[in-house]
């Protein structure tokens, strides 16, 4: 089966979406599947060039992955480049059975691609918003990565995606076996260490981690926190916040480690704490657990669903209570013991061997039935998405929470 996976980010930027999607291609390949990336121009998918073919286009002038008041015309100039680089595809003889869809945005693109050349799609929901929702009731195929975007769908839209979660690399996330020579590089022996790793956005609610934080500090000086993040907005306030709570001794913030690098980060903590205010998933969540150390986190969303009875959840926005449990679990070393079996008996279910061929059997299925369907059929369904989608162009995301 020939895939191509279309989505603006996945070139250029790293986030749990980015990972899905690079990992889910990853998988396909190594099962046999000719997996093309059509993506903006970046360095992140460089090192898998010799299992998956990348198709490039450039990126508008100015634009980042947070692209302020001009994001609705530099994701137009996107979607006009990706055609363009479709119709070029075309020309040189590039065919392909399936798109693979992950956000609104590419949507718009696939029905177009669909109407044309009868290339049918599947909508992969990374999070839950009213346009996805829309866009995406009219794919070949849909599916969501969380039971909680399926019932959205199904209260909002009156249709249910197939629920398929994202998976882990068992083999790359797994517990370490001594003392990883990176801890050393942030606490002594008889210190603790906790983890956060996440894109350094507002809704990943940093802030309320360093205030954690400096709870825990007036409690036990013996506990240190690592927060891996990249460059994102939020950067500069969360390194303000830790300068003036004067913690630069006890908070580390870390630029985003290469994905190669990130289970010595897991392996080298005692605990992974993230303090979000929304998920659709939450991979950090799975490579936790895979990796063996227990978390905690908040009720938000889909949190729970991942996370289950591998951590303790607060109330978003409780730094008391999430100190309270920081403290709790680091001071209790039989509650710590069993949340890290129960975790890692939890990841088993996520190894992508098993997620991948779930994706291969549906996407199979669904190009062989879609290219039976009338062109008639397909400009319609793209008519309908493009009117009922301009209803809501106002609060029109052009990047997923990942």
């Amino acid at each position: 089966m020939r895939i191509l996976f279309v989505n603006r980010w996945v070139g250029s930027h790293r986030g749990g979406t980015e990972t899905h999607i690079r990992e889910l291609a990853l998988s396909l390949s190594r099962r046999g599947h000719q997996v093309h990336i059509l993506t903006t121009r970046g360095k992140e998918l460089e090192p898998y060039r010799s299992r998956i073919r990348i198709w490039y286009v450039d990126r508008a002038l100015g634009e980042e992955y947070s692209s302020g008041k001009f994001v609705r015309i530099r994701a137009t100039i996107f979607l006009w480049r990706s055609f363009l680089k479709m119709l070029e595809l075309q020309k040189q003889g590039h065919t392909f059975d399936i798109l693979s869809i992950h956000f609104a945005l590419e949507a718009y693109f696939a029905y177009a691609i669909r109407f044309l050349f009868r290339i049918p799609f599947v909508f992969v929901f990374e999070g839950y918003s009213r346009i996805e929702g829309i866009v995406g009731g009219g794919a070949d195929l849909n599916i969501a990565i969380s039971n909680d975007i399926t019932e959205k769908c199904a209260k909002a839209h009156g249709y249910r995606p197939t629920m398929i979660p994202p998976g882990v690399d068992l083999g790359k996330f797994k517990p370490s076996h001594g003392t990883p020579r990176l801890r050393r590089a942030y606490c002594n022996e008889d210190e603790k260490l906790v983890l956060s790793v996440c894109q350094l956005i507002s809704r990943k609610d940093i802030p309320t981690l360093i205030d954690a934080a400096a709870i825990v500090r007036k409690s036990s000086g013996t506990i240190k926190f690592v927060i891996v993040g990249d460059k994102g907005p939020e950067r500069n306030t969360i390194t303000r916040k830790i300068r003036d709570l004067s913690l630069e001794s006890s908070v580390f913030l870390v630029d985003s480690a290469d994905y190669d690098q990130l289970p010595q980060y897991y392996q080298a903590a005692d605990l992974f704490v993230l303090p979000t205010l929304y998920e659709g998933f939450g991979i950090v969540f799975i490579e936790a657990m895979a990796s063996g150390i227990p978390i905690v986190s908040t009720t938000a969303r889909a949190v729970p669903e991942v996370v289950g009875d591998a951590g303790l959840l607060v109330q978003p926005r409780d730094p008391i209570a999430l100190a309270e449990k920081i403290l709790a679990l680091l001071q209790n070393p039989s509650l710590i013991a069993t949340l890290r079996e129960r975790g890692l008996s939890r990841a088993k279910r996520y190894d992508w061997e098993g997620i991948a061929s779930r994706y291969e059997r549906l996407m199979m299925s669904t190009s062989t039935l879609a290219r039976d369907h009338a062109t008639g059929v397909h400009a319609l369904s793209l008519m309908r998405a493009v009117s009922r989608s301009a209803i809501e162009l106002l609060p029109w995301r052009t990047h997923p929470p990942s």
